[in-house]
């Protein structure tokens, strides 16, 4: 299944349903990528819009509200430093499971203090 959705920009459509438990490889379409976007700009996918994020927007206190309150999603594609991102965020619990994370190196404190963050990230790239 590798690169089945590159480049198919416009494709939105809900394909939560699929069995991939027998996919071998990555699965390209578990996280929302951007490379090809300008930092700061938006774009809809699914339903919801997108921030084009890098390492110094990402933590914009104001931004970080809009995604605590699920008014915005950030594209994490040209992210390096999530270090201490949410720390003291104690009540932060929104679904950033679709974070591309491929180019992320230092995540240090993240969620220190986010006591409330539960959600799956099982699917993140961390290599």
């Amino acid at each position: 299944m590798h690169g089945i959705f590159k480049q198919a920009t416009s494709f939105d459509q809900d394909i939560s349903l699929w069995d991939t438990s027998n996919v071998k490889g990555p699965i390209e379409s578990i996280s929302v990528t951007c490379n090809d976007r300008d930092i700061g700009t938006t774009f809809n996918h699914q339903g919801h819009t997108y921030l084009v994020v890098d390492d110094e927007s990402i933590k914009d206190q104001a931004q970080l509200d809009k995604l605590e309150q699920g008014q915005i999603r950030f594209c994490t594609s040209h992210v390096t430093d999530m270090g201490g991102l949410f720390k003291g965020r104690e009540h932060f619990n929104t679904n950033i499971s679709d974070w591309d994370t491929s180019k992320t190196r230092y995540m240090h404190e993240m969620f220190k203090g986010a006591s409330a963050f539960n959600q799956p990230i099982g699917n993140w790239d961390t290599s």
